[in-house]
């Protein structure tokens, strides 16, 4: 069945938001009120050159309607990814905003490991990345879900669904035994049944987990495996036992840029 648009006024609106200051800070968040009071989600949109259904339980997928989310951290992502034979892994895949914009924007035999431990999420990236033509899909790099979390062990972990609305998105491993058992395993496991023997780029986004899906890694990865540029979030830094911002820099990345929610290292050769 074919996903439904934005009515014209809505596209109007959100193409002026797009090309002007309308699209950032308070007047964002008038308009994004409008469009969610005057469309039914969800809703398929063009997003950086590529097809996405919206929600708008999805901080991440309300925020990127605007074409401006998280923009110098795909960019940073794409020019480490240009090369023949990337492979971008994305931890934290969401409902594929990273994924579906790498993906396409890299050249045809790269890879993308696409790795998401709920099963919301995963079945809206699935239905996101199905939006692309199969013409244009064959010229783009291929894709792996990897429909798990990422920590110090394998075996099941408990993923914590909040609950209100925009919760979406917000998903983290907890101690409890509440919440929905999922699969977890180590990066370097995950790399392996993925056949990646090096890493352009990754990016990790997992609530305040980064620390323990990456330590383990840099603590046995050899220098050929490690990632030559990360995209880290770095708000939820006071939920780490690690500093794993510190970890990496004793390996050797340099802190290239920082945004708001993100740090952006590179691994000089």
């Amino acid at each position: 069945m074919p996903m439904k648009h934005p009515k014209r006024t809505v596209r109007l609106l959100l193409s002026l938001a797009r090309h002007s200051f309308l699209g950032r800070g308070g007047f964002r968040r008038r308009i994004l009120g409008y469009i969610e009071k005057h469309t039914q989600a969800p809703f398929q949109v063009d997003i950086q050159g590529a097809p996405f259904l919206i929600h708008f339980d999805n901080e991440t997928e309300r925020k990127s309607i605007f074409n401006n989310y998280n923009i110098r951290e795909v960019e940073f992502l794409k020019q480490a990814c240009s090369q023949p034979g990337s492979v971008f892994v994305d931890i934290g895949a969401n409902s594929g905003y990273f994924t579906q914009i790498l993906s396409l924007s890299m050249p045809s035999d790269g890879k993308v490991v696409a790795i998401e431990p709920n099963p919301q999420m995963t079945e809206r990236l699935k239905t996101n990345l199905a939006l692309v033509p199969e013409s244009v899909r064959a010229n783009s790099a291929s894709i792996s879900i990897v429909e798990s979390a990422v920590g110090a062990t394998t075996g099941s972990a408990q993923l914590m669904l909040p609950s209100g609305p925009n919760s979406f998105g917000r998903a983290y491993i907890g101690s409890s035994t509440e919440g929905v058992t999922v699969k977890i395993s180590t990066l370097t496991e995950i790399l392996s049944r993925a056949n990646a023997t090096r890493v352009s780029a990754l990016k990790i986004d997992i609530e305040g987990h980064e620390d323990k899906a990456l330590k383990p890694f840099l603590e046995i990865a050899p220098r050929e495996l490690l990632p030559r540029a990360i995209v880290i979030e770095h708000t939820s830094n006071d939920e780490w036992d690690d500093d794993i911002l510190l970890l990496l820099r004793n390996v050797g990345y340099q802190e290239t840029g920082r945004t708001r929610g993100n740090a952006l290292l590179t691994l000089p050769n």
